[in-house]
């Protein structure tokens, strides 16, 4: 084989490869949800809440590139496990995508069932395309929306608080308002969509956060990683369970898509996550 034949063979052999790979990405990887199931175990978590079993989904991003289809199938996969509560992140459309797709995406969230309720808080795709316009459609569709408030659960034994903060671009993350009426010290199931809060979460504010916004990168390269993530930490925060003495927070990588219809080792995902007392 000549020097030439040589090149125009590794050529050729990149090139298939590279086209397989973006085949991969959009029509295999896009829409081939991973269930991920962890359990965490907590000190101070409410005995009374031993046990609960949370359904966690975010950044569905519903828009041309993310049928509602899809994501009806999404909402079966949690319904047909039976969790005790769902948690949903935020972005559940995309800037740019227009209005249209508000009422769609909150009528299928809304086929979401649980005992102890079902839980939203904002993204900042919703805050720019219509905040007040999400929100109402939501509850209108039977979800309780945070947005730096709680909520309490009741169980003869004990409580439980529930906790949603702003999203930190585009809302403040107001940790007084969100606790108002938690006594310090007390383990909270809190949501939020952007993970970055974490790095500096006051100590007096124990509890599981429940994060995305990442999408785990969206596009990740074998041995290397996610090139980009939306965060200020780069990718420290892009996927995954981090703990720390002060809280535990589990990062979704999320339903949709953003920019490209396809994802590359960085699957979307459903969390199921068991939250046990220490």
């Amino acid at each position: 084989m000549t020097r030439w034949e040589f090149i125009l063979r590794a050529g050729a052999g990149a090139a298939a490869l590279a086209f397989g790979g973006a085949t991969y990405a959009y029509a295999v990887e896009r829409e081939w949800v991973e269930v991920t199931r962890r359990t965490v175990t907590l000190k101070g978590w409410p005995v009374a809440f031993d046990g609960l079993r949370v359904a966690h989904l975010t950044d569905l991003h519903h828009s041309p590139i993310v049928p509602i289809k899809y994501l009806e199938s999404c909402v079966a996969v949690v319904n047909a496990e039976r969790p005790d509560l769902v948690a949903l992140t935020g972005d559940y459309i995309t800037k740019g995508k227009g209005e249209e797709f508000i009422r769609p995406v909150a009528a299928a969230v809304g086929r979401l069932a649980a005992p102890l309720g079902v839980f939203a808080t904002l993204g900042n795709h919703d805050v720019w395309v219509d905040a007040p316009a999400v929100h109402e459609a939501l509850a209108r569709h039977g979800c309780s929306v945070l947005r730096n408030r709680g909520t309490e659960l009741a169980r003869p034994s004990g409580r439980l608080s529930v906790v949603g903060l702003g999203d930190l671009w585009t809302e403040d993350v107001d940790i007084r308002s969100g606790f108002n009426g938690v006594p310090e010290g007390r383990a909270s199931l809190i949501l939020m969509h952007n993970p970055d809060s974490f790095e500096r979460w006051p100590s007096g504010r124990p509890g599981v956060i429940l994060a995305g916004h990442t999408h785990g990168g969206q596009i990740a390269l074998p041995g290397f990683g996610p090139p980009y993530v939306p965060s200020r930490y780069g990718r420290k925060y892009a996927r995954g369970l981090f703990q720390t003495p002060r809280a535990t927070m589990y990062v979704n990588r999320g339903l949709g898509v953003l920019h490209l219809p396809a994802r590359f080792f960085a699957r979307p995902e459903i969390a199921f996550l068991t939250i046990r007392s220490a």
